[in-house]
This record gives structure tokens, sequence and C-alpha cells, in this order.
């Protein structure tokens, strides 16, 4: 099968399928391994397991199937029972419709911590009940995993990870991996996961273990994962700097628009308040002069009337101090008043005016 584009997938698979003993060994599985398929597929439905491991132990056949996850969602229970189902009459773990596979042991391998509780068991109705293993590999200190010949390639997803923990891992392949080819295919997968580690000091290390290797670069498949981790690891920097540009961008147009909107907003609340202010002063002045006319009328018929400065005076105060709707009341009764004394005017404004 081809192997997957993803690099951190790319990597187990590649270990799955040179040193499936390592698979075996992560998992807590002894025997001797028969049968090796990495991203088998199984169907219906259309799916793929990670690994699937034929073992020979002391209790006979064993089919072993591990899964890899960095961020399992709720649904990893039911989709390792699924696995478990369909694997059992599937030729990837030795099975047929005629002769399932009796034993079966399910493993997921947390590289990362998860953002949900694995439990590795399910319950559902009528008493039914799955289980499967969970190993947390991102538990197990980078520096045993260095020291083991098997999981060594593996030390990138420790806990702890040093500079020291990578070249005692490659010490370790080189003292304990005789085959060349599979030594290659280690030593890449050790680099390949400690370049998806890096950024805390460690791509130093990187380049000096690939330097150090014994291999041909031009020939070596360290090479070639270090090319494309290299192009991946280049991709990935101009796409976060150019979201970043773009983020930048959008946020200043938005703080822009948005200053924008509130200086209109403003200038637009200070229009209307001097629009408003000036028609209030308006009819203010409008009302006064209306109230002052009144006023000047009031009076004068007060003169006719009365005649003497002393008389007229006697009412006038009292007709000063009312507003435009007083003079309005007040100033009928004056033009129809026959009254020519103070007493007898402020004696009708009183009664028919509500003189106050």
């Amino acid at each position: 099968m081809e192997p997957p584009r993803d690099i951190r997938d790319r990597l187990l698979f590649n270990l799955v399928e040179s040193s499936p003993e390592s698979i075996a060994r992560l998992a807590g599985v002894a025997g001797r391994i028969v049968g090796v398929r990495a991203h088998a597929r199984v169907s219906p439905p259309n799916r793929v397991a990670d690994a699937v491991l034929r073992v020979e132990d002391e209790a006979g056949p064993l089919a072993l199937h591990v899964e890899f996850e960095t961020a399992p969602g709720a649904e990893l229970p039911w989709r390792m029972l699924v696995y478990n189902v369909l694997l059992r009459t599937s030729r990837a773990a030795g099975g047929s419709a005629v002769r399932p596979v009796r034993r079966l042991r399910s493993v997921v391998v947390l590289l990362e911590p998860p953002t949900r509780r694995v439990t590795g068991s399910l319950r559902w109705d009528h008493g039914l009940a799955f289980d499967f293993d969970v190993v947390h590999l991102y538990r197990l200190p980078a520096s045993e995993l260095a020291g083991d010949a098997l999981l060594a390639a593996l030390t990138p997803f420790g806990r702890g990870l040093r500079a020291a923990d990578l070249r005692r891992a490659l010490a370790t392949l080189r003292e304990g991996v005789a085959e060349g080819e599979r030594l290659e295919a280690l030593t890449a997968i050790l680099l390949g996961g400690t370049a998806l580690r890096a950024g805390g000091g460690l791509e130093h290390t990187i380049l000096e273990a690939a330097m150090s290797s014994d291999f041909d670069p031009k020939q070596s498949v360290i090479f070639q994962w270090f090319e494309e981790l290299a192009n991946q690891h280049v991709r990935e920097k101009v796409e976060q700097e150019v979201r970043r540009e773009v983020e930048q961008k959008v946020r200043q147009e938005f703080e822009e628009a948005r200053r924008q909107e509130l200086e209109e907003a403003r200038r637009q609340a200070l229009e209307e308040a001097r629009r408003q202010a000036l028609e209030e002063a308006r009819r203010q002045a409008l009302e006064e002069a209306r109230r002052q006319a009144l006023l000047d009328t009031a009076l004068l018929i007060l003169r006719s009337r009365l005649g003497g400065a002393e008389a007229v005076e006697r009412v006038a105060p009292r007709v000063r101090g009312l507003d435009t709707a007083g003079l309005e009341r007040v100033l009928p009764v004056l033009a129809r008043s026959s009254a020519t004394t103070a007493e007898a005017v402020l004696a009708e404004l009183e009664r028919d005016a509500d003189l106050p």
C-alpha cells in the first residue's frame, strides 16, 4: 500500500513496516512476528487500520491491531470496536469468514496528551462490553526509550526529550540493529520524529546526527526524509507568516474601520446636538418675542382704559409676571372690558382670566 502523505503518519507507517517488533514491544506483546500490514484496508465499510500484526506466542496465533492517535475523539472506543469486529474476518489479521480470528488484541497508542479521558473500556446495553489497551507513549521517559533498541526510534515522542537522549538513541540503534536498510529506516524515523518536535534547541542536534550518519546522503532515505521535512517546515513557516500578516492586516483594517465609524457617529451626534440646540434657541426666542408682543398689547390697553400711570402700575406688575399662556387669557378680557378703575380691572381679570 502507498504510504500516507502526512509526515507523522509516514513516520509511523515506516516504523510498522521496518520494525514491527517495535510495535509489538510498545503494545506489550511478546512472540514471533509472522505477518505485517501497515495501513491495512478493512471493508466493509472502507476503513484503514494503522497497523495489524500477526504474532505466534505460547498460546498460539494472535492478531495485534494498533492505532496511533494524537487527538482522539469521543467516538474512539466505538471505532476500535468496529475494527475489532471487522478484523476478525480480515485476511490482514489472518482470518476469514469461515475461520475468524479467535485471539485479537486492540491497542491505542497516544502520541500526545489527549484533550479528553481515554479509558480503553466500552459498555452498553444488556451487559455487553469491549476493552482495549491504551499506551500513553508521551508519558514514557525519553531517556528510557533511547536505551531500548526496539523503542529507540520513538524517543522523540517520549517525555522530557533532551539532546543527550537523541544521541543515545542513535548510538542504541547503531549498536542494536544489524541490518543496514532497517538501521537506515529506523534512523530516519528517529530523526524525522525529532524534526517534528524541533523548536526547543534541538535543531542543531538533528543536523549533527544527520551529518554523522554512515550512509551516503544522496542514496539515503534519511536525506530524502530531511529534504521533505525541510520543505514542509519551510511551507509551514511561509504559511504562518502569510497567515500572520493577513490576520494583522485584517485586524488593522477592522480597527481603522471601527475608528472611522466611531468618529462618524461622534460627528453625527455633535451635529444633531448642535441642530437641536439651535432649534431650541430659535423656539425660545420666538416664544419670548410672542410673549413680549402680548405683554406690550396688554399694557397699551391698560393705559387707554385707566389713563393715569399710577392706576396702570397697580395692575401692570401682576400682568408682567404672566407667561405666554397667561397673557393669552388676559388679553381678550382686557379688550372687551369697560372698567375704568384699577380695582375693577383686577376684579374682572381675577374672575374671567384666572389672574394669579
